[in-house]
């Protein structure tokens, strides 16, 4: 099994009444489709990387499009 954790946003306190949010994030893959899912996602980076001519994918500039 193999565990992945991602976070975003900043994790200060927020500053008097602002509003802030963060997120962290944890997918469990089971050994037994690991290789399927690399494949795939391995695949899908290096499409979205020529499309979108970046070097490393950041959630905000994704859109439906970006999807497989």
């Amino acid at each position: 099994m193999n565990f992945f954790f991602d976070d975003s946003g900043d994790f200060l306190l927020p500053k008097n009444a602002e509003n802030k949010v963060s997120l962290w994030m944890g997918v469990a893959i089971p050994d037994t489709c690991s290789e399927r899912i690399k494949k795939k996602y391995l695949a899908w980076e290096d499409s979205t990387k020529t499309r979108l001519k970046t070097a490393k994918i950041k959630g905000s500039i994704l859109d439906s499009d970006s999807a497989l």
